[in-house]
């Protein structure tokens, strides 16, 4: 290679001198450094560096020859020149012969234990260096805290869905390059305004993901950044402009890009992605945008969007396995849209065959657990399942999620505490996973606990319904019947029939003494079931606050035909303590075989 300022003509004729270098990593490969360490020069020590001002991502370029100048103006003006030259070779700092020869002379004598010392120091500080910059010693995991991406289009109405849903698909594969070395934080668009120190202090991030988005028809541009929260240096950048059918394998470059900027000690990411239809992948990204929502419409919604994703692309597993996800909480207590004996064959079906097209999905492994878990009652099969889904994905907060129903339902309660509390260490930003920490809370009897975690939801999302519902549910348990009644009355409005708030105002009537008014939410449950589903445990729920257990059995029995899912909490579930003690309660449960460790 020739020295910078060296005149080589190219292929083409031009001179190696004036070619232009068209990105970051390109400027640091001419100089033979790192992207850190020439994006520090630029800022320092003026490295001439161009940008392109009417780009709204930043990219960079910079001339080779302007490279060359600054560099041999630098060697002048230092006192001690760098000991590797950029490309080229430039001269190496002359030695002094005779001051080194003296110095040999001086020290022969003493030369054997000052090599052993000054390499002791150098390898005590050398560790200590990279301790500190790059590999934290506090956890022996470096944390990466990712912002959703900017979506540079969103100008256009309901577009929000593409970069939320892109920068967690970008989040999951990041974090599948080394879980048990790297962990990864998502971050609401709020924390854009706060610098990096507050974020580094707040989830204890070593590093900040960030980027931009823009679509043009079938085409994405996509810019990502990645900075060291310590010295807030900039450690790596780059933008992609690609077919959309290649969105996966942009994800996967990003993630191997990251993971070698941050430390060789990270393996490489895999780039090899399959191409995906556009319009597959856009109502995939609708599909869990709309999941997320946790309300019974929003997961209808959801329904939709995967079912059009599969349409467009019959081999999309993860489309599949959406379609799980939702069938398995439609089927499911608080939302129970539709009836379980229709809801889980239809989340099971989609779950298996999204593992047949692949089978190392851990979302469908979840999937499958959960069916196992609430609807085959098959406590081992999903104990099997989740177990799989937490090796094949550790950063999966659901997935601790649902392995924590798995453990409240057989009676393993402190663990199922603390598996929501990795939960939310994974995903602290969350209102579901905030919430399901505080379900945990409630299932364990901490009920105090439950609702200081329920508001912690509330505070990061106010319209989450489900949360308001289980905030009601606690203060009931404390006897606090009167907030829970405010509760359920502000959660009514709007939503006058929905099954599951009209139980929890029943209950809570019956609770306070107010068996008037119990029994006209009875009345509601019953006309509304002419027109759909309503479960029949709500009806046996309110007979129970009514103290009618004769009629809270008998509805309990027709939960059982119903293969409600809910059954299988009832050991641990607050409500039921006044059915115990009686040996109805001990039958019912013997015959679900989820067995509870008491």
């Amino acid at each position: 290679m020739s020295e910078p300022g060296s005149k080589v003509q190219s292929n083409s004729g031009e001179q190696r001198a004036g070619q232009r270098l068209d990105s970051w990593k390109e400027i640091a490969a001419y100089l033979r450094r790192d992207v850190r360490t020439v994006q520090r020069w630029e800022r320092g020590e003026g490295l001439p560096v161009h940008r392109h001002l009417h780009d709204k991502q930043g990219t960079v370029y910079a001339y080779q020859s302007e490279l060359d100048e600054w560099w041999h103006g630098r060697e002048a003006n230092s006192a001690v020149a760098e000991t590797a030259a950029p490309t080229g070779g430039a001269s190496q700092p002359a030695i002094n012969a005779a001051a080194l020869a003296a110095a040999e002379e001086s020290h022969t004598r003493y030369w054997p234990w000052l090599l052993a010392a000054a390499a002791g120091v150098l390898l005590v500080a050398g560790i200590s260096l990279l301790r500190q910059r790059i590999w934290p010693a506090r956890s022996g995991q470096v944390t990466v805290a990712v912002l959703p991406f900017r979506d540079l289009n969103a100008a256009a109405p309901g577009q929000e869905y593409f970069a939320a849903g892109l920068s967690e698909e970008m989040m999951a594969r990041l974090a599948q390059v080394a879980p048990e070395k790297l962990r990864v934080v998502r971050l609401t668009a709020a924390y854009r305004d706060r610098s990096l120190r507050q974020i580094g202090s707040e989830f204890k991030a070593d590093y900040v993901l960030q980027g931009s988005v823009r679509r043009d028809g079938n085409r994405v541009a996509i810019t990502a950044e990645l900075q060291q929260v310590r010295d807030q240096s900039q450690v790596w950048a780059e933008s992609y402009e690609r077919d959309l059918r290649d969105v996966l394998g942009i994800q996967a470059e990003v993630a191997g890009a990251i993971a070698r900027a941050i430390s060789a000690r990270l393996p490489a990411a895999s780039q090899a992605a399959p191409q995906i239809e556009p319009a597959a992948y856009e109502a995939y990204l609708k599909g869990r945008y709309f999941w997320n929502k946790r309300s019974p419409e929003s997961l209808l919604k959801a329904v939709d969007y995967f079912q059009q994703a599969i349409a467009d692309q019959p081999d999309y597993a993860a489309a599949y396995s959406g379609l799980a996800d939702c069938y398995g909480l439609l089927g499911s207590i608080p939302y129970a849209v539709l009836p379980p004996r229709e809801a889980f064959p239809k989340a099971k079906a989609a779950a298996q065959k999204a593992l047949a097209l692949d089978p190392k999905l851990a979302e469908a492994h979840v999937s499958l657990g959960y069916v196992d878990l609430v609807y085959e009652w098959d406590a081992a099969g999903a104990e099997r399942e989740l177990q799989l889904a937490l090796q094949l994905r550790p950063d999966y907060a659901t997935a601790h999620q649902f392995y924590a129903y798995y453990l409240s339902a057989t009676g393993r309660l402190d663990e199922a505490i603390n598996e929501r509390k990795r939960a939310q260490e994974l995903d602290p930003l969350s209102p579901v996973i905030t919430a399901s920490l505080g379900e945990a809370y409630y299932l364990a009897g901490q009920f105090e606990r439950s609702g200081d975690e329920y508001k912690k939801s509330l505070e990061l999302d106010p319209d989450f319904s489900v949360c308001l519902i289980n905030l009601g549910r606690t203060e009931i348990q404390m006897g606090r019947y009167a907030e829970a009644a405010h509760l359920f009355g502000n959660a009514l409005k709007g939503r006058e029939e929905d099954p599951g708030l009209l139980m929890l105002l029943g209950y809570d009537q019956a609770l306070a003494g107010d068996g008037a008014a119990a029994r006209a939410r009875l009345r509601q449950l019953q006309r509304i079931s002419q027109h759909r589903y309503v479960p029949a445990l709500y009806v046996a729920a309110i007979y129970t606050g009514l103290g009618d257990k004769d009629q809270a059995f008998a509805w309990l029995q027709k939960a059982y035909d119903e293969r409600c899912d809910y059954l299988v909490y009832l050991w641990t579930e607050p409500a039921a303590r006044a059915l115990r003690n009686d040996p109805r309660f001990a039958q019912l449960m013997a015959r679900i075989p989820v067995h509870y460790r008491r």
